[in-house]
């Protein structure tokens, strides 16, 4: 029960530091679909452009889901969700996009697998080195080396912090650039 508490205060904590972000743009919101999203933005500080990128977010969890999708529209970018990895690979078909971010535990097929799909065979219109970023509870450094050696580029531990994330998309933008 001690555990259940602990996480709940962490995820109350990150929605909190989720909605003192600015808004990426004019609106508030994510752009709309109709309108091209701006192909970068500026990073405070230090002057480097970032890209805003289209990010698949596979995860079942409708909290977690809402969670990392607001975040990630806080920031800047235009994440799609899908909610097992069937519809993920559909929507690699449908559309390009600049990272993924994976859970691990899905119901039709284990993140791990997924991702040694994808890197086996990729969608067309997808580059075959797309980033794929493990999203998962298991936080011990035997899973993060699970993930890795399964083709992810990176694993984050939930509840997702904030600068965690941050950190890793800075890392996929400036690769990409």
């Amino acid at each position: 029960m001690h555990r259940i508490c602990h996480q709940v205060q962490k995820l109350v904590r990150a929605a909190h530091r989720v909605a003192r972000l600015p808004p990426p743009l004019a609106g508030g919101g994510a752009p709309a679909p109709d309108k091209p999203v701006p192909a970068f933005r500026q990073e405070k500080g230090n002057g480097k452009a970032l890209r805003c990128l289209r990010i698949l977010v596979v995860e079942d969890e409708p909290v977690n889901q809402l969670f990392l999708r607001r975040l990630l529209e806080k920031m800047g970018h235009s994440p799609r969700l899908a909610g097992e990895v069937s519809e993920a690979m559909q929507c690699l078909d449908e559309e390009r996009f600049d990272l993924i971010l994976m859970d691990i535990q899905l119901p039709d097929m284990n993140g791990l697998d997924a991702t040694r799909l994808i890197r086996a065979n990729p969608p067309a219109k997808q580059d075959p080195d797309i980033p794929i970023v493990a999203v998962t509870a298991f936080a011990l450094e035997v899973n993060r080396d699970q993930a890795l050696a399964a083709g992810m580029d990176d694993h984050l531990a939930k509840p997702v912090e904030v600068a965690a994330l941050e950190r890793v998309i800075a890392r996929v933008c400036l690769q990409g650039s």
